[in-house]
Formats: structure tokens, sequence, C-alpha cells
């Protein structure tokens, strides 16, 4: 019975420490909480800390004084690194993906620790969900961190578990290797064999964004290309300028020809050319 009260008061404990860190209203109240109960932060709470942080830098009196501190969330980092042994691969794709937000928003300063870790631990695990794959590799590549290591190593994962991504993933795991220029062919094949067959079920979004990382990385697949244009003109209502201006950009960047396709956009962007931007 003791016992038992003792894990009820842990569970007690852990939930009121997980509400104080998301009833935080600044930054520099989070880092206070931090400090202040570093040694009763476990995973979960680090993890809900990076959570805060990056909701918090969406605000922008918040967004500007991180920018006038970039050493602020240094020791948020430093807990992190102390207790990654913690951290399930979950854990950590949501920590690279909240950090990649801060610093791709802010000159917040990441300690290349933490990214070394985080990289470290990632290839010491046995298994991933497609969805773990695709944030890490993003997040990586969003915060512009170079991991050949790492991406070399997803790279195989990937292909693994290629049809257990969602159109989402696929684009965003495709526009990681462009974004990050890790030459990836043996993927990029494996992408436009899947994509071909399941074109029909992307978003508008999930199609230029994958379109766009091909031509990125300069890798031809004139199977793909053809299916795009098909259904690019099919569902062109469905797109929006930026995303017409992405696929235009993609075929003019890879050399592939299609008058049909350019014809379509061009008819339909004389309702929309206020909306579309240059790349």
């Amino acid at each position: 019975r003791q016992s038992q009260r003792g894990r009820l008061s842990l569970k007690r404990q852990k939930d009121i420490l997980g509400q104080r860190i998301g009833d935080c209203r600044t930054l520099q109240d989070l880092i206070d909480l931090q400090h202040l109960y570093y040694k009763e932060m476990t995973a979960f709470h680090l993890c809900s800390c990076w959570i805060q942080a990056s909701g918090l830098i969406y605000n922008t009196v918040e967004r500007q004084q991180l920018n006038e501190t970039p050493s602020a969330l240094l020791p948020l980092m430093k807990d992190t690194i102390a207790k990654s042994k913690e951290f399930t691969c979950q854990d950590l794709a949501t920590i690279a993906n909240n950090i990649a937000k801060i610093s791709s928003q802010t000159r917040t300063t990441v300690d290349p620790k933490l990214w070394n870790t985080i990289e470290g631990k990632i290839i010491q695990m046995p298994e991933f969900s497609s969805r773990e794959i695709s944030n890490i590799v993003w997040s990586f590549a969003k915060a512009g961190r170079r991991a050949p290591e790492l991406f070399t190593f997803l790279e195989e994962k990937a292909i693994e578990n290629l049809d257990t991504f969602t159109d989402q993933g696929i684009s965003n795991t495709s526009w990681a290797y462009a974004k990050i220029q890790h030459s990836s062919p043996k993927l990029f094949d494996a992408i436009a064999n899947m994509a071909i067959q399941d074109l029909d079920t992307f978003s508008p979004q999930s199609i230029s964004n994958t379109v766009w990382a091909f031509a990125k990385s300069e890798h031809s697949s004139p199977e793909l290309f053809k299916a795009v244009e098909s259904i690019t003109i099919k569902k062109i209502q469905s797109f929006k300028p930026q995303e017409l201006s992405n696929i235009l950009w993609s075929y003019a960047k890879i050399g592939y020809s299609s008058p049909e396709l350019f014809d379509a956009i061009a008819l339909e962007s004389k309702s929309k050319l206020h909306k579309f931007r240059s790349q």
C-alpha cells in the first residue's frame, strides 16, 4: 500500500510539473522553472519544455528577447544532454523538431554538443516509425545541421519503411535530403516508385514539395514528372499559387519539357497572378 502511494505521489508530482511547464507564459518563466526543478525533470518534462519554448517564440516580444539573449536556452540544452539516456526515439524527434523551429526563427545559440548527442542516440536506436524518420531529417535540415552519418543511416531505414509513410512524410523526407544536399539516389528512386503509384492521394503541397526536392537534388525521374504533370493538370484548381510556382521551377530546373502543364498553369494563373512569388 505504501509502495502504491509512492507511485501515485510520483505520478502526481510529474503531472503537476508538466502542468506548470504548460502554464509558462514567457521564456523567462520556463527557464526559471527548469532551473528550479532541473533534478526532477524527466524526459517527459524536457520534451514538454522544448514544445513550450517553440510555441512561445511565436510571440513577437518573446522572439525578440531570445534574439537579444541567444544563450538563454543553453541551461535547458545542458540538462537535455545530461539526461539523454532517458529519451526514446520519439522524444529525440520531438526535441530536434522544436529546436529546429526555434533556431530557424531566432538567433538562439544551439550547443553543437546537443546536436551531436541527438545524432549519436538516434543511430543507436533499433527501430523507427516513419513519422520519426521524417521528423528527424526534416529537423536537421531545417536547422541547417549537416549530419552525413545520420542521413546515410536513416536513408536505409526510410527505404525499409517507405510503405508506411504518409504523403507529408514522403515530401518532408525528400525535402530534407535535398535541402541539406545529401546525395541519396537509392532513396529518391524508391520514393519515385512509391509516389507514382500513390500520387492521386498526395496533397497539392506534398506534390509540390516532392517534385521540388527531386529538381533541387538534380535527380531525374521522367516517370514521376510525367505522373505529376497529369495529376497537376487534373487538380490544378486545388493548387495554391506558390505550389504551382514551385512545380514550374522544378520542371525548368530538371529540364523536363511539359508544354501542356505550363499552358494549364498559365491559364490558371490569370486569376491568381498577384499571388505568385518568384523563386
